[in-house]
């Protein structure tokens, strides 16, 4: 399977595309790709390429949208203490729209790398997340009680 990826106004959509009929066309689940502090990277959009290799949708949210990146970094981090703002509005609009798209199943995973796996984690309790994938980030002091009838989580 080969993949279709492009920059979107949202960020960078990576989308499997069948190559002769051997691999099952759509629909697919989805995946929303958390990017690192370091933003939308080509390593990034690999891994979203990879996804979409693997037969899922994979949205990578820009969640810095050119702005400086450490400005954005600490304004990311107060919101993953906090559990909520501007980053997990996104977040969560990113799932909906890979939801509502025609090709998708409407399940809906989402990974996290570093910074990114911390609103990964944060995410796996609330509603529209069928799986959460967390490399790496902070753990809330108060896990059992945050992270209370999440999805399934597989984390390093």
């Amino acid at each position: 399977m080969s993949t279709a990826g492009a920059e979107t106004s949202e960020g960078y959509l990576a989308v499997p595309r069948t190559s002769g009929g051997a691999v099952p066309g759509p629909p697919w689940p989805g995946v929303v790709v958390v990017h690192d502090a370091f933003g939308m990277t080509p390593d990034l959009r690999r891994q979203a390429d990879k996804l979409a290799a693997a037969g899922y949708i994979a949205l990578a949210p820009d969640l810095w949208h050119g702005r400086p990146w450490l400005p954005c970094t600490l304004s990311a981090f107060r919101q993953l203490t906090a559990g909520s703002g501007p980053v997990f509005t996104e977040l969560e609009a990113a799932a909906s729209r890979l939801a509502a798209m025609d090709n998708c199943t409407g399940k809906i995973g989402v990974i996290g790398f570093c910074m990114g796996g911390g609103f990964a984690l944060m995410l796996a309790p609330r509603e529209g997340f069928s799986a959460a994938s967390v490399n790496y980030g902070p753990v809330p002091k108060d896990a059992e009680r945050v992270l209370a009838g999440s999805c399934p989580v597989v984390a390093s």
